[in-house]
């Protein structure tokens, strides 16, 4: 990663994984075989790895869960219960609800204390539990990879705590937009066309929040600018000036002025008084004296300097929601009291209006936010505008394909030379599409910059769509000589494997009705998900993959014979397992004998090539018993009745979210986009080639 990006997004989270967190979890590994069992995660552990910073963390993260229902037997939280409640997955169901509501339903999460045990099963409801809230923090601008949720361990508090990390600055620098606080439109003076209005809406969260920060100093009546939200914390004076300004006047009386605190020679009694002050104002744990003096000296780009600027943040976002300083300027000239209401609000309507987004585009912001953008995405038309999210996305599929040091991520405020400027970032992310085989005449820089979203969804769309390929390459291993799979293999492939789940439906192509109006995906992805070890449903007697040996203790060595293993370029025609349900016969399927006229011979086999036994592991071995019953026993019609297609959409996602497999729609159905099977698809074809687990 390039390190003079001067922002933090889902790259920088995959850069400090790859770089810090896999080598810790590498030597645990490691030494786990020394011992019998591993220590217990301590406060002691805790303080030593993290000194303060999980302490200010879970003091926010109390104060902001206790309205959370899913969050009732989380909080309140301590610096070793927070690792131990996210493990457990409640924790991170619970904070996908705050960030968005009704994220995840309580009913399809395992609770109980007595069930969440060190047993097998146990162990497989906590990854279930994990796997459901990763799914839907992932869909809301949390990056986690599927390497980092496999990696999750509550014997290394790391893989835990980069998460954390990421939520933190998600739940508070992630919140400085118009949609949660419209107030914010009064701090743009001067403008009043849909164009200027488009360009506010285009400012990224930190630079809003430095606007916020600027505006209030310019009121201090000082000519000090805040420039960034690092080193130029560090020496407080921001912070004090800050803290009088927006401090009542009534509580001035009880805290030392910005003169006095400026007047101390040490940095860090200096930012004592700060967070004294901060105490007094009601800003209390969120941040200690050593965060700001400390702020800015380590690189975003490591764990310790990361977690700095991210508590840092989420300490003036505490401060602007307490004291938002921000005047709402009174209308002049107006007629009556109603006009006068009514012109108040124009401003707000009229960026809130900008910022609202169709159905139509839910799915593509999904997958936007899966990469963790700098500023979360709730609009194609206003937050793509001046490339810099494209690029990250860009820069998150193809690690080091985006040249940095020519993109301009400096603000503009000449109109003219600000479309300019997003033109040219613009022009930088349709070329690297190009190179990757997205076609110009897909979208102009000229049609993202100006928020056309027509064109806009075109090119995300074909992103989308080559990202569920190098998913499916990531599954198998050894992406560079994995052939990629078109719609044509999709479909041929999709076909063999309901025919080896002994069913008789059929597919024609990938935007067949047929796909959105039955239930045949989760009949075909309950079972791929059975076989692979990442369900408990399913008959107990059903074949599960082999699992590598130990490679839930030893995912290191297992990394390291990967990639000696050659998977064939396309998906093999499956092998008949040993034991089969009966065939799926009902209205659905029949639709499917009408394809070609012609039917596929069972095959008898159940032996490899070599004609040796196939080597079948038995359900303790698998570590899924089975729950011995299917949640899909055939595939069946949906979309005629409401009710039945709601339950089938419920039911499926939630299975996906189970084994860790994102759906970017909230609801299946035939109103969904065909790319959103299209990506479940391409993943679940990838854990068919998988060979074990």
């Amino acid at each position: 990663m390039a390190t003079h990006v001067n922002f933090i997004n889902g790259t920088t989270f995959t850069h400090i994984e790859k770089t810090i967190i896999r080598s810790e979890f590498t030597i645990f590994i490691n030494s786990e075989s020394e011992q019998s069992k591993p220590i217990p995660i301590s406060e002691t552990i805790v303080r030593k790895q993290f000194g303060f910073d999980m302490v200010c963390m879970v003091e926010h993260f109390n104060s902001v869960l206790k309205d959370i229902t899913l969050a009732t037997s989380c909080v309140p939280l301590t610096e070793v219960s927070i690792f131990y409640k996210a493990y457990e997955g409640i924790l991170l169901c619970a904070l996908a609800n705050l960030l968005k509501p009704d994220s995840v339903d309580e009913k399809t999460i395992t609770l109980k204390p007595e069930l969440l045990d060190d047993s097998p099963d146990g162990e497989l409801r906590k990854i279930e539990n994990r796997n459901i809230g990763i799914t839907a923090l992932r869909s809301q601008g949390v990056c986690i990879s599927r390497q980092s949720a496999a990696m999750v361990n509550i014997h290394v508090p790391s893989t835990i705590a980069a998460i954390l990390v990421q939520v933190l600055r998600r739940v508070t620098l992630g919140r400085m937009h118009f949609q949660n606080f419209e107030l914010l439109v009064h701090l743009f003076d001067g403008w009043s066309s849909a164009e200027e209005a488009s360009a506010i809406l285009a400012t990224d969260r930190e630079k809003m929040l430095l606007i916020w920060i600027n505006h209030l100093l310019k009121k201090a009546s000082t000519d000090l600018q805040l420039t960034n939200l690092g080193a130029n914390l560090a020496d407080s004076k921001v912070y004090s000036i800050l803290l009088w300004t927006v401090a009542p006047e009534a509580q001035r009386a009880s805290l030392t002025s910005s003169e006095d605190v400026m007047k101390e020679t040490d940095l860090t009694k200096r930012a004592e008084l700060v967070v004294a002050n901060a105490e007094k104002l009601g800003i209390t744990g969120i941040l200690r004296p050593e965060h700001i003096v400390k702020v800015g000296k380590d690189s975003a780009i490591t764990f310790v300097g990361l977690k700095n600027i991210v508590l840092n943040l989420a300490f003036l976002f505490r401060i602007f929601v307490a004291y938002p300083n921000i005047d709402v300027p009174k209308m002049k000239d107006l007629p009556s009291a109603a006009s006068k209401k009514a012109a108040a609000v124009a401003p707000m309507q009229q960026v809130s209006s900008l910022g609202k987004h169709g159905a139509t585009e839910d799915s593509l912001i999904r997958w936007l936010n899966s990469f963790g953008p700098s500023s979360p995405v709730v609009s194609l038309k206003t937050d793509l505008c001046n490339g810099r999210v494209l690029l990250e996305v860009w820069d998150a599929m193809f690690p080091g394909c985006v040249p940095w040091n020519k993109v301009k991520l400096e603000e503009v405020n000449l109109s003219s030379r600000r479309k300019f400027t997003w033109m040219a970032n613009c022009d930088i992310a349709i070329g690297i599409g190009q190179k990757h085989g997205i076609t110009r005449d897909v979208c102009s820089s000229g049609n993202i910059s100006t928020g056309e979203v027509k064109y806009i969804a075109s090119m995300v769309f074909l992103m989308m769509r080559l990202h569920a390929q190098l998913t499916r390459k990531e599954i198998i291993g050894e992406d560079s000589k994995v052939a990629d799979l078109d719609d044509k293999g999709l479909v041929k492939w999709f076909n063999e494997m309901m025919e080896k789940y002994r069913s008789d439906f059929r597919l024609k192509s990938v935007d067949d009705p047929n796909l959105k109006n039955t239930n045949a995906l989760g009949y075909l992805g309950e079972r791929i998900l059975v076989e692979n070890n990442l369900l408990s449903s399913g008959p107990a007697d059903f074949p599960r993959k082999p699992k590598v040996a130990e490679a839930a203790k030893k995912p290191a060595a297992a990394a390291g014979t990967a990639g000696k293993r050659t998977p064939p370029p396309v998906a093999p025609k499956p092998k008949m397992p040993a034991k089969m349900p009966p065939k799926s016969k009902n209205a659905a399927d029949s639709n499917a004998e009408e394809d070609d006229g012609a039917k596929n011979e069972e095959p008898a086999a159940t032996n490899d090539d070599n004609g040796e036994e196939e080597e079948q592991q038995t359900p303790a071995e698998a570590h899924n018993s089975g729950g011995g019953a299917w949640q899909f026993n055939s595939v069946e019609q949906v979309s005629s009745d409401p009710a039945l297609l709601t339950t089938f959409s419920v039911t499926a996602i939630l299975m996906f979210s189970k084994a860790g497999v994102i759906v970017y729609a909230s609801k299946l159905g035939p109103e969904t986009d065909a790319a959103v099977y299209r990506s479940v698809l391409m993943e679940l074809n990838g854990l068919s080639m998988k060979t074990c687990n």
